[in-house]
């Protein structure tokens, strides 16, 4: 008797440590319970490219020139909208498009690949006791570049500021366009070159050679270039301001007016005119819930903040305080408009 209640005990501690015999649920005779609700994740969605008729006519002329296997060098100053462009043209040719940043340390190893690691096999052989046999091998690991892949695979590949590498990098270039052979020297690999995909195209972007860290563009590469100058109409700028930052048309007319009568006034050059400023003034005012007023106290100090940077670097100030005095005169003669 003893042992069978000892057995019935340990049973119903048993029972208790798992939650006894598992039922079905019991439905609730009242309001349903209430479904949790998942948190969406923010999405980081690429904002829509701005299309106007000017735009969509450099598209074409672009794709023009790519369909018949030529590379396309798309200049103008900074701010100009070119890297933009070139990649709207790109993906419309439907391709993969691969993009790849110029700058001074960039060499052939990062275009074309280079070891990345080393494999080692090692066999031991002592099938007989008497015969010992021990065979190492070492191989190292070579991985492809992106240039490489683009050119196997047949992508559209987009040079953004081409001018600021090397001419001595930018050289491997040549092979590629004139021969339609991607050179491997210095990559210790068996084959001596790989052969372009007839599908790959590739589109040059640049900025003036006045700008700093940037290099002479040899007269070698651009003799095979077909070079395209962007310089969109006030009409197109104002159109872009309006529906990236999602403002009235009056309050984009209002800030090219501003950028136009500083650059005027103060003999600044081009560049300072950009839609790179635009965007910012319109983007840092919107999300601070200002309004874009000239007479608005926090956006006179909004344009005070942006552009009087821009103004000293293109040569229509000395200093900020100069380049702070003539956007406020900039601000009141919009205002009067």
């Amino acid at each position: 008797m003893a042992a069978q209640k000892q057995a019935q005990t340990r049973r119903e501690i048993s029972a208790r440590k798992t939650g006894g015999v598992r039922s079905a649920p019991s439905q609730s005779l009242g309001k349903p319970a209430e479904k949790k609700q998942e948190q969406k994740k923010p999405t980081t969605e690429q904002a829509p490219y701005i299309k106007t008729d000017e735009i969509n006519h450099y598209i074409h002329r672009i794709s023009r020139v790519l369909a018949a296997g030529y590379p396309v060098h798309v200049t103008g100053r900074a701010g100009a909208g070119k890297t933009a462009l070139a990649m709207e043209a790109a993906r419309d040719r439907g391709r993969p498009v691969t993009l790849i940043t110029g700058n001074h340390e960039m060499n052939n190893e990062d275009l074309l690949g280079g070891i990345t690691g080393v494999t080692s096999t090692k066999l031991v052989d002592n099938f007989i006791r008497q015969v010992y046999k021990k065979e190492v091998n070492i191989k190292e690991d070579w991985t492809p570049g992106r240039l490489v892949e683009a050119c196997e695979k047949g992508h559209t590949v987009i040079y953004d500021e081409f001018s600021r590498s090397t001419a001595e990098t930018n050289n491997l270039f040549l092979s590629i366009l004139e021969e339609g052979l991607v050179p491997l020297y210095g990559t210790k690999q068996k084959k001596r070159y790989v052969k372009v995909h007839p599908e790959f195209r590739i589109l040059f972007t640049s900025n003036p050679e006045e700008y700093a860290g940037v290099f002479e563009k040899q007269d070698a590469l651009m003799d095979r270039l077909v070079t395209m100058e962007v310089h969109y109409t006030q009409k197109t700028m104002e159109t872009i301001v309006q529906k990236r930052a999602e403002v009235r048309h009056k309050d984009a007319k209002m800030i090219w007016s501003l950028l136009r009568k500083i650059k005027d006034a103060t003999k600044a050059e081009n560049g300072f005119v950009s839609l790179r400023s635009a965007l910012m003034i319109t983007s840092v005012a919107k999300k601070a819930n200002i309004a874009l007023e000239p007479d608005n106290k926090d956006f006179a100090e909004i344009c005070t903040d942006i552009l009087s940077g821009e103004l000293v670097r293109f040569g229509g100030a000395p200093d900020f305080q100069q380049a702070a005095a003539a956007v406020r005169k900039g601000l009141k003669e919009v205002q009067g408009e």
